[in-house]
Parts: structure tokens; sequence; C-alpha cells
């Protein structure tokens, strides 16, 4: 939905991975997958713990440029819907 790395990755039954605060207002104005369009609700998601560790693990591989990035603190130090990585593309790509 952000095209944003994940930060707070949640899986739907369907096995489609989202960012928490993107789908849950996404649930809020549509509630349905923006994917397949079928009824979707905030009860039907769950944690994206692997897909949690990959990003996590990624960016702890990257350049010094990578390094300052907020990933290992607390939700309350970031500010709302920072995940301190624009692009999920330089996930993928390497």
């Amino acid at each position: 939905i952000t095209q944003e790395l994940f930060f707070d990755p949640v899986r739907s039954a369907a096995g489609h991975t989202f960012e928490r605060r993107a789908i849950r207002a996404w649930l809020r104005r549509n509630g349905t997958c923006p994917l397949t369009r079928t009824s979707l609700q905030k009860s039907d998601l769950v944690s994206d713990i692997v897909m949690r560790s990959r990003v996590r693990a990624w960016a702890r591989r990257q350049n010094d440029e990578a390094s300052h990035f907020a990933l290992d603190k607390p939700l309350g130090l970031l500010a709302d819907g920072d995940c301190g990585i624009k692009s999920t593309r330089e996930l993928w790509d390497n």
C-alpha cells in the first residue's frame, strides 16, 4: 500500500503482507483486502515476524548509510509512520 519498507508488517490469511498502520487505515475506509478486494477485517491480520526479521537483517547488512535506521528502537521513539527506509526495491534487488 505504501510502497515503503515494512516496519511493522502484518499478514492476512491469504498470505499477503502489509504495513500495519497502512492496512488499518485502508480497512477503515474500504473493509476489503487491497489486493483481492475480498472482505478483510483487522482481526484477520497477524504479525508477520518472518518479514520483520528479514527487513531488520537486511538493514543490518547495509553500509554506513543504512546503519542510522531506527529499526531497533521501540515504536514509540519513531515519528508516526517513520520506518527510516523509503523503498522496498532495495530489499529485493540485493
